[in-house]
């Protein structure tokens, strides 16, 4: 290696610590020398790697509670995961709504690019997606039963960043713990925050940190309830060791609540995080899902997916200001023909530091979404349940799922959005901040592309795509690629609603993101 790369080498190697734009090294010479043509490099994101979260996390405490009777002993969760993942090439006609063989990528055999995907699970097994030649630059993967957890590397043809995405489903069908999560797969990040997960009697909520770096890693830890910020009593601070996992059991902190928020900032290396929370009242399962983190606070928030079975069931909003200072919110709630007009949901005052959870008074079931308008950024989730089966005996009551959907951010011109191994059973629920037009093509695993739906998107209206709608591709569908006119306008969620006469109603959701494109171009100078 020449003495003279060694500073780009060095300027390299910060990349995951620099954002979007481009960074300039230079020097002025002294009046009257000669100015001097610097060479240029530029850099590109890499490939994308994600991580599941593995099953629900459940402390042993928990289940190791000493009951000797089979009729009383907890049941554990499933440790099965399922995996899907999609990834396009930026220029694939899909993205731009269009199911069309391009030719303006081929490789020196004049065959179509294409990405690819592989797939490496704990135990040290890899598969990888079959390469397909079918011309619309796309590749799906679903790996639907893996009994350890498993790392995903999406990679353009020429090994840059896709437009992809990847999700990990787990089911548990009966037994304490009966619940379905989707959820996002995690990348290492430094700064992450939650909300929704609770600490009631008999409910279970874990933060979870994990480190897959050379390097040890301390997070910092902020709980908030509705009352502000936690005390946190000598864990506000986690090391953990290179290659470790470490674990923090919210109710330990602070007990009691129907729904915290929590804020983890890390130094020394970035960790993946999520929350797993479960919900039992007595020895019937209330529900449980697996949290990544949320999207960026902001004054305006809309969450689409919020889901309605029975009155009996109502939704409920959770707000939280991580701010310093105080802030208010008005709250409105959209169906397919716009504002419900709800009563009681302006002026909603948010102290500082403070969770605050609002009933939705909704008596129609269906489907929604909800709109925040805050004076200042906040973070909002909405919390949705759907009964379970008749109990069997008159001693228990009946279970019942949640599911907790997270604000969708506004997407640009197309997003991919990879779907549950157990099929698309839901919909896709649509809102827009200005009437667009959105179109949703279902993708195949092979990469084959389905017909596409077109759906108008008036302003300040949920509009939906059902599961069968999303036909034409070969075999199951891995994932959907939307796209809408205009950018900065869509929001998408996908709800996962399984219906089984013996087994109840199971429910999740997931917000579609906008491309993960979190470094742009890098140029570097020589000096």
């Amino acid at each position: 290696m020449s003495i003279g790369r060694r500073p780009l080498l060095g300027a390299l190697s910060l990349l995951p610590f620099v954002g979007a734009g481009a960074v300039a090294v230079s020097s002025h010479g002294s009046p009257g020398l000669r100015e001097l043509i610097r060479p240029e490099e530029a850099a590109q994101p890499g490939a994308l790697t994600r991580w599941t979260e593995g099953p629900l996390t459940v402390p042993d405490e928990v289940l190791g509670s000493g009951q000797s009777d089979d009729d009383f002993r907890v049941i554990p969760p499933s440790t099965a995961v399922g995996v899907s993942a999609i990834a396009l090439e930026e220029d694939s006609s899909l993205l731009f709504g269009r199911v069309s063989s391009s030719t303006t990528r081929q490789d020196a055999q004049g065959d179509p690019l294409a990405p690819s995907i592989e797939l490496v699970d704990e135990d040290g097994g890899e598969s990888t997606a079959p390469p397909t030649e079918l011309g619309y630059g796309a590749l799906g993967l679903l790996a639907p039963d893996l009994e350890a957890g498993a790392q995903v590397t999406l990679a353009a043809a020429d090994g840059s960043r896709p437009v992809g995405d990847a999700v990990q489903t787990t089911l548990t069908e009966t037994g304490d713990f009966r619940s379905l999560s989707l959820s996002r797969m995690l990348s290492p990040r430094v700064d992450a925050s939650f909300l929704g997960a609770g600490t009631l009697r008999g409910s279970t909520s874990v933060l979870v940190l994990r480190n897959v770096s050379p390097r040890p890693a301390t997070a910092s830890v902020q709980v908030w309830t509705a009352d502000g910020p936690a005390e946190m009593q000598g864990r506000s601070r986690i090391v953990v060791a290179a290659g470790e996992t470490a674990q923090l059991l919210l109710d330990t902190v602070i007990a009691g609540q129907d729904a915290v928020g929590l804020r983890v900032v890390t130094v020394g290396a970035p960790l993946l995080m999520h929350v797993s929370t479960a919900e039992r009242d007595g020895l019937t399962a209330r529900g449980a899902q697996i949290l990544a983190p949320l999207p960026e606070p902001a004054a305006e928030q809309l969450v689409p997916g919020v889901h309605l079975t029975t009155p009996d069931l109502v939704p409920v909003l959770i707000l939280q200001n991580p701010r310093g200072t105080d802030t208010s919110a008005d709250v409105t709630v959209l169906g397919s023909e716009g504002d419900l007009g709800l009563p009681g949901l302006s002026g909603l005052d948010l102290p500082a530091g403070t969770v605050l959870t609002v009933p939705l008074p909704l008596t129609v079931p269906g489907d929604y979404a909800v709109r925040i308008l805050a004076a200042a950024p906040v973070d909002a989730v909405v919390r949705s349940r759907v009964p379970g089966p008749a109990p069997a005996g008159e001693t228990l009551g009946t279970p019942a799922d949640l599911a907790l959907a997270a604000a969708a951010p506004a997407l640009g011109q197309g997003a991919a959005l990879a779907l549950s191994t157990l099929g698309p059973v839901g919909l896709l629920a649509l809102v827009s901040s200005a009437d667009t037009t959105a179109t949703v093509i279902p993708l195949g695993a092979d990469g084959s592309a389905g017909a596409p739906v077109v759906r108008p998107v008036p302003a300040g209206r949920l509009v939906t795509v059902g599961g069968t709608e999303l036909r034409g591709m070969n075999g199951a569908a891995a994932g959907l690629v939307l796209s809408s006119e205009g950018s900065g306008r869509l929001h998408a969620a996908w709800v996962q609603a399984e219906h089984d006469p013996a087994l109840g109603g199971l429910l999740s959701t997931i917000p579609v993101l906008p491309p993960a494109r979190e470094l742009a171009s890098l140029s570097v100078h020589l000096r």
